[in-house]
Parts: structure tokens; sequence; C-alpha cells
């Protein structure tokens, strides 16, 4: 892939990238990067709501701004409110405050907040979504594998410190 912007964190995707990846195959996608993760929107099910920049926003609104062609014009209208703001000065904000500059900053801090939101309200959060089939993790390696097969006993035993053999016996 051409354009994409990596940082410490992971990979930023613009709209052109995201239309090359649904050309490719994981394999291609993951290039050399350790792993893949693909969520389903669908994991965010418990998640109603984000906040961004003094907003509350729907998970429906969020997911539609991180789907959309014009994500900054977008949030930068559901931002200016009732305010006598300007788009352009909303998105100058956005960049002082937060520093998004672009389309995907801003679709990688709404979805790092859909995380954030989901893990801040489900400790296993992560394992569940892997058991559940809402998160796809590429390449599959045994780690993955196990998660998928390990009963849920044995994760919460792991969630409450418990021994093993408290929790078998």
């Amino acid at each position: 892939m051409s354009n994409l912007e990596e940082n410490e964190v992971g990979v930023f995707l613009n709209n052109e990238n995201i239309n090359e990846i649904r050309q490719m195959t994981k394999k291609q996608i993951l290039g050399d990067n350790y792993k893949l993760l693909i969520f389903k929107e669908s994991a965010f099910e418990e998640v109603k709501s984000i906040e961004f920049s003094d907003k509350t926003l729907s998970r429906q609104k969020t997911f539609e701004l991180i789907n959309s062609d014009n994500t900054l014009q977008d949030a930068a209208e559901i931002l200016i409110g009732k305010s006598s703001a300007t788009k352009e000065q909303v998105i100058e904000q956005l960049n002082l405050e937060y520093g998004i500059d672009d389309e995907s900053k801003l679709r990688t801090m709404l979805f790092a907040s859909l995380i954030g939101k989901a893990t801040e309200n489900e400790e296993m959060f992560i394992i569940n979504k892997i058991k559940s089939a809402d998160l796809e993790v590429y390449p599959q390696t045994v780690l993955f594998t196990a998660i998928k097969f390990m009963p849920d006993l044995l994760f919460t035993a792991f969630q409450k410190g418990k021994d093993l053999t408290e929790v078998i016996a």
C-alpha cells in the first residue's frame, strides 16, 4: 500500500487506502505488521455513545462519521451546533486541541474512543469479542485459537484473580 501513514500505535487509513484494502487479501493487508485486528460493527453494540469535543455522539453517528468520505466536514457540522463558528474554524480547533489535521486521524480517534468506552464497560472486551467472532485476529495463532475455545469459567477466574484449582474444584 502506497499511502499509509504509520505511527507508534498503528496505521492511519485514508479513503484511497480503504478502497485499496477492499481488493486485498488479509495477508496483503497485514504486510510487515505483527497482527491485523478486524472488528465487526456489532462488537460495539454495548457502547451507546462516546464523548467527542464536548459533544455526545451515539454509536450510530460515530460509525457514520468513521465511514464517511468527508469525516472532517461532517464532524465539523455536528460540532458547530448552534454556534456561529464556521466549519473551517471548527476543523482548525480540532487540529489545535487534538492534532487532528486529516480524515484518517479523526477516524482513528473516533474508533479509539469506541474501544475505550467498550473496555471501560467490559474488562474482558477483547477476549469476549474474539470468542463471539466479533473480532478476528490475523494471523490466527495458537493463542487466539485457544481463546476461542477456552471455557468462560476460566476467563472469569482469571478476571477475578482466582486460583484455577478453586474454580475446577
